[in-house]
């Protein structure tokens, strides 16, 4: 009985030690994240923190955390002018067991501000997973039972599970993610649920100094060939499928502007859905099929074959270019026919 009440004690002191090491860690990881955010202009504030974790991790939590930063040095002290993170919980841990990577789990609501947009999610589960090498240049991320309110009044973009993971170097950005459940609904209907979902884009192009405003690094982006690349975005019906690559810059006005290409499988029964989901409405539907009947006739495709559509994004609107309508059959006048000639009568 002793002995076993022995171990028990040193297993506790082990673990113990072991906590207060991660707590350090911990605190000077945090302590790093925060110094390096302000060099780049960022301030990080909460209403309150506490330790907890004992005896399997070390964390800290944080109450109404926000991590703010302004438009540049002649924008104001105005929040609004910038971009910024808000959320109700952040809590960060780093494993006794593992100390050499920290997980930041979100909870409640949460939401992302750029300029006068906003940007409002929550999920049951939604954390980063940072690893805490000197170099680190990649976060994971993975979320479950995702909501996404893309505005006020606007539609809801829901996802049972999102993983991926955001990679970095000193000129590019590149975001890698697959999602299951992906279903879109506004208040008018139950929206239109896929089964499942992958993107990878890279956000390419050197972003200027830190101090200069957000317009004029957006600006700097742009002449200096800045883009986004989209290189594959994809839902999956069990009758359907959407894949979309392209790219997009910006234009002089700051808006995007680019052109992508949109592989569509399905479309009969895409357009289905969208009407049994309340998105379109049936004389909507049956402009959309006439639309792309026209569309698979000019380029040969059969009744739910597969389709090729041009999109152009340009000044907030993104079009259908370059509808083919009609496919003329002109004669092959093969290697070795000439043209025509005109002669004169003889006299």
């Amino acid at each position: 009985m002793g002995l076993l009440l022995s171990l028990a004690v040193l297993l506790l002191g082990v673990d113990t030690l072991g906590w207060l090491y991660a707590q350090h860690v911990l605190d000077r990881r945090l302590l790093r994240l925060q110094i390096q955010a302000g060099d780049a202009g960022w301030r990080f504030s909460a209403a309150s923190t506490r330790r907890g974790g004992w005896p399997l991790a070390a964390t800290r939590s944080f109450q109404d955390p926000g991590l703010h930063r302004s438009a540049g040095p002649g924008a104001g002290a105005d929040d609004n002018a910038g971009i910024g993170w808000s959320g109700a919980r952040l809590t960060a841990a780093i494993s006794v067991l593992h100390p050499t990577d920290m997980t930041i789990r979100l909870g409640g609501g949460q939401m992302i501000r750029l300029g006068g947009d906003t940007l409002r999610f929550r999920g049951d589960d939604v954390m980063l997973a940072i690893p805490l090498q000197a170099r680190t240049s990649r976060i994971g991320f993975d979320a479950r039972r995702l909501r996404l309110l893309l505005a006020p009044g606007a539609s809801t973009l829901r996802m049972s599970r999102l993983e991926g993971s955001v990679r970095w170097t000193a000129d590019a950005i590149a975001l890698s993610a697959t999602t299951r459940g992906v279903g879109v609904a506004d208040a008018a209907g139950p929206g239109l649920d896929a089964d499942a979902g992958d993107i990878e884009l890279s956000l390419v192009g050197p972003f200027g100094a830190k101090d200069a405003t957000w317009t004029d690094r957006l600006r700097g982006w742009r002449d200096k060939d800045g883009r986004l690349i989209v290189t594959r975005g994809a839902l999956q019906w069990p009758d359907a499928r959407i894949q979309v690559a392209g790219n997009a810059t910006l234009d002089s006005t700051l808006h995007p502007d680019g052109a992508f290409s949109l592989h569509l499988v399905g479309a009969d029964a895409l357009v289905g859905r969208s009407v049994r989901s309340g998105l379109v409405s049936n004389a909507q539907a049956t402009s959309i099929r006439a639309i792309l009947g026209l569309i698979a006739a000019a380029s040969d495709a059969r009744n739910g074959g597969s389709l090729d559509l041009p999109l152009d994004l340009h000044a907030g609107t993104l079009a259908l270019g370059r509808i083919p309508l009609l496919r003329l059959s002109m004669p092959d006048p093969g290697p070795a026919a000439t043209m025509p000639v005109a002669r004169m009568p003889s006299p």
